[in-house]
């Protein structure tokens, strides 16, 4: 396709009072940040090297201590927990981290990604038939779930505990799971309300981190210092 087609939206030049900020930095490197709305040397840090996402207490988000009591009374007691995710790169991430989480806290856990085709995306009511007769007792939602009221409704009815985390954009009404989490929720006081998917469930597996901080991982390491953060 020629360029000629293509409409080219062209930044202004970053100002020199922000090139000042940045004297160790080639002009164009400023640009790109500028670019990117990085105006000051500690946004550029922050980008270059984010750790806000793991000192920001998981604990603000409205939901959590409910979503991880939850999850912790099923590790004791050995109830089987399905991690229900999409199928793009977010929730794919996002189903990863969980899991890999609740293995490492040793609950019984299986994921569960929709076909893209097949079942498309979000809850739907089959799959959580299909993971009621695997005797599965909670399901945890990662980038999916804030707008599936009828699915959330359908999963308590056939006595699943439902617990949505998730990244978008709420509707009205809340789906009536055991907990949500979601820092778009009118209730939540989380600072940072852009998280991904992936992003809404690390701060839940941080979350649960803390709480089995004692707790020994599958390679019998103390969750921990930088096995905490990881």
């Amino acid at each position: 396709m020629p360029l000629k087609s293509k409409r080219w939206n062209i930044l202004p030049r970053v100002p020199s009072t922000i090139l000042a900020r940045f004297p160790a930095l080639h002009p164009l490197l400023t640009q790109i940040f500028f670019n990117r709305g990085l105006v000051s040397p500690e946004q550029v840090e922050n980008f270059l090297a984010p750790d806000a996402l793991a000192q920001t207490n998981p604990f603000q988000m409205h939901g959590m201590n409910q979503a991880v009591e939850r999850v912790r009374r099923a590790i004791r007691a050995q109830e089987k927990i399905a991690v229900y995710g999409d199928f793009d790169v977010d929730g794919v991430t996002a189903t990863a981290l969980l899991t890999q989480t609740l293995e490492a806290l040793r609950a019984r856990v299986q994921p569960y990604i929709p076909h893209r085709i097949e079942e498309g995306y979000g809850l739907n009511l089959d799959a959580l038939k299909q993971l009621k007769e695997r005797g599965v007792a909670i399901v945890v939602t990662v980038d999916c779930g804030i707008r599936s009221l009828d699915e959330i409704a359908y999963g308590k009815k056939i006595g699943l505990d439902m617990i949505v985390t998730d990244h978008h954009t709420p509707s009205d009404q809340m789906p009536d799971a055991h907990a949500v989490i979601n820092p778009k929720q009118v209730l939540c006081n989380y600072p940072f309300k852009e998280l991904s998917g992936s992003g809404v469930a690390f701060k839940f597996a941080q979350a649960l981190a803390r709480a089995e901080k004692n707790a020994p991982l599958h390679t019998n390491a103390p969750l921990f210092d930088e096995n905490l953060l990881l």
